[in-house]
């Protein structure tokens, strides 16, 4: 189950365009946006004060669906109301008077594609999980190769965790947002990608140190080359006994030479493990 927002999106965001009410122009709709948006960790709240040129304002506070600040000229706040396809519309408003919109793109990480088609290829049931709205999350799916039943939007932090649960197990969740931690902490296996937040990392028990979701393949090969190492000491370990233990039994195998035998057993199997 992928998260979709900075796992198979590059995290990043960018200003389309602005569309101002009557009486406001695109440069006080993004300066009142930036407001909101200062001091605010989000990649809306990071695109936004990018193209604003820089912060503005004391500082402003992100809720779910959006964020707000106190300035000198009101109350400031951004909402995402409306979204269309890939693009996001968030509204801009002072003082609860809508003041004009603002329409963001999300941009896909180019590794996304590949990385569901290997996967698929691997023979690895695939989810999206996303708090975004069924348009966005659908655009994004068919870009990267995802198929429409295998879309969930407006999915809570608690409700992504739910349906890691309900998945038939095991159930690897590769995320990056605070949002994601505790759906990484109810999978079978939680990865995080370079990007994420330290609160998701902490949850994951795989964390990527650079890149993201095209690093899955590598992960998954690596994993199933230690369980057929594993398998091949357990085999191992289990046909050794069964020769050595009846003939030490029978007196075919001296103290000295039952003691050689249990450490060569040891170094065997710990020379396969180090391969």
């Amino acid at each position: 189950m992928f998260d979709k927002t900075g796992t198979l999106t590059s995290g990043e965001l960018a200003v389309k365009y602005i569309e101002p009410e009557p009486g406001w122009t695109a440069a006080e709709v993004l300066s009142v946006a930036a407001e909101a948006e200062t001091g605010v960790d989000h990649p809306l709240a990071r695109a936004i004060v990018a193209a604003h040129g820089g912060e503005a304002g004391p500082g402003g506070f992100r809720e779910a669906r959006s964020a707000w600040a106190a300035t000198g000229r009101g109350l400031a706040c951004v909402a995402g109301t409306a979204r269309n396809g890939r693009e996001t519309v968030l509204d801009v408003s002072m003082d609860g008077k809508l003041i004009g919109t603002i329409t963001m793109r999300a941009c896909t990480d180019p590794a996304a594609h590949g990385a569901v088609s290997g996967l698929r290829k691997a023979g690895l049931e695939l989810r999206l999980a996303t708090g975004d709205a069924p348009a966005p999350a659908m655009a994004l799916a068919l870009e990267v190769g995802l198929k429409s039943g295998e879309v969930l939007s407006e999915c809570t932090p608690g409700a992504k965790a739910d349906l890691v649960r309900t998945l038939p197990r095991p159930v690897l969740f590769i995320g990056d947002g605070v949002n994601d931690a505790p759906a990484l902490a109810a999978a079978d296996c939680g990865i995080v990608v370079a990007r994420a937040h330290p609160a998701a990392a902490s949850s994951a028990a795989v964390s990527f140190l650079s890149g993201g979701v095209e690093q899955l393949a590598i992960t998954l090969s690596m994993a199933r080359r230690y369980q057929r190492i594993s398998r091949q000491n357990i085999l191992t370990a289990i046909g050794y006994n069964m020769i050595a233990v009846p003939t030490a039994l029978f007196g075919g195998l001296s103290p000295v030479t039952a003691a050689v035998a249990m450490s060569a057993s040891s170094i065997l199997a710990l020379a396969n493990a180090a391969r």
